[in-house]
C-alpha cells in the first residue's frame, strides 16, 4: 500500500498531515541531542555533533551536517538562554519496519524550552526496583525509544523524597542515572560505569572524561556495582544541561562535595558561563 492510499485519524480526526507517518512517531526511528544554549550558542555543540554522527552511523541514517548545523544557527540567533532539543528521525515511508528509499529525507525538529529550576544543591540518591535492559544493538545510543526511562522516572516520582537513582543493568551493575550519566571518586581516581550494552554515551560524560585528562586526574571506566559507590568518597551525576550534580545523599549515606567534583563543577559551570 502506498503512503497516498493510507488513511489516518487521529483523535476521530482525519489527518493527511506526513508527520502522522513519521518513522520517529511510529517506532521510535530516530535520534535526539539535548543542548543547553546560553547566549545564542550551545557551549558543548562539539560533543553533540560527534555523537549524533557517530550514532546515525549506526543506525545507516544518512545526516547533511551542514545544512542541521544552519538551521540550528538561525534559530539559536532569535532563542533566549535555555534548552535546546534537537530531533532526528528517518522521515516516513518503507513498508513496515522496512526503511524507506534512499531518496527519503530525514525530518528534524528543533524545539526550546526555559532551564529548569535548579532543584537541590546536593543530589538525594535512592535505588529503584527496576532495571534496564542490555542490547548489542542500541548500547550507548540516544535515540528516540526512551520507555525505560519513562517507567524508571514514574518509580522514583513515587518517592518524593528523592532526586535521582542508581540505575542498574539485568546483572546489578550500576549503568548511569534516569536522565544523567554518574561518576565516583576514590582515593582520588574518578570513576564511572562503563556503557557497553546498556546506557547512554552522554556528553557531559565525555566532556569530563576529556577535561580529567587535561587535569591528570587518573580516571577509570569500569563495570561498577552499589558497594563501590557506597565505599567512595565523592559521588556525582552530570548531563549536558544541568551540569555537575554533586550527592550529598545516597543510600542512607552523608556524602559532601569534594575537591575532584568541586574542581569539575567550576570548569564546567564556566563552559556555560555561570562562573
Amino acid at each position: 500500500m502506498s503512503d497516498r492510499a493510507q488513511s489516518v485519524w487521529v483523535d476521530g480526526v482525519a489527518e493527511a498531515a506526513p508527520w502522522t507517518r513519521d518513522r520517529g512517531l511510529l517506532f521510535g526511528d530516530g535520534l535526539f541531542e539535548t543542548m543547553r544554549l546560553f547566549d545564542q550558542r550551545a557551549p558543548l555543540w562539539t560533543w553533540h555533533r560527534r555523537r549524533l554522527e557517530s550514532s546515525a552511523q549506526r543506525l545507516a541514517l544518512s545526516l547533511d551536517m551542514t545544512l542541521i548545523e544552519h538551521q540550528l544557527e538561525r534559530h539559536m540567533q532569535v532563542l533566549a538562554d535555555g534548552v535546546l532539543r534537537l530531533t532526528v528521525t528517518r522521515g516516513s515511508g518503507g513498508q513496515g519496519y522496512a526503511c524507506p528509499a534512499s531518496s527519503s529525507q530525514p525530518r528534524v525538529i528543533t524545539s526550546w524550552r526555559p532551564l529548569p529550576e535548579s532543584g537541590q544543591e546536593l543530589l538525594r540518591v535512592t535505588m529503584l526496583q527496576q532495571r534496564i535492559g542490555s542490547s548489542s544493538l542500541l548500547g550507548g545510543l540516544k535515540h528516540l525509544n526512551r520507555l525505560e526511562q519513562v517507567l524508571l522516572q514514574q518509580e522514583l516520582d513515587k518517592q518524593q523524597e528523592f532526586d535521582e537513582a542508581l540505575v542498574q543493568n539485568e546483572h546489578g551493575q550500576v549503568v548511569e542515572g534516569i536522565a544523567s550519566n554518574v561518576f565516583l571518586v576514590k582515593n582520588f581516581v574518578l570513576h564511572t560505569p562503563e556503557i557497553g550494552h546498556a546506557g547512554v554515551l552522554g556528553v557531559m560524560r565525555a566532556w569530563i572524561l576529556e577535561r580529567s585528562r587535561d587535569l591528570r586526574v587518573p580516571t577509570r571506566v569500569q563495570p561498577l556495582d552499589v558497594d563501590d559507590f557506597l565505599l567512595a568518597d565523592e559521588v556525582f551525576f552530570c548531563n549536558s544541561v544541568r551540569g555537575i550534580m554533586p550527592v550529598g545523599l545516597l543510600l542512607g549515606r552523608q556524602l559532601q562535595q569534594g575537591v575532584i567534583t568541586s574542581r569539575l563543577k567550576q570548569d564546567v559551570d564556566r563552559v556555560f558561563a555561570h562562573a
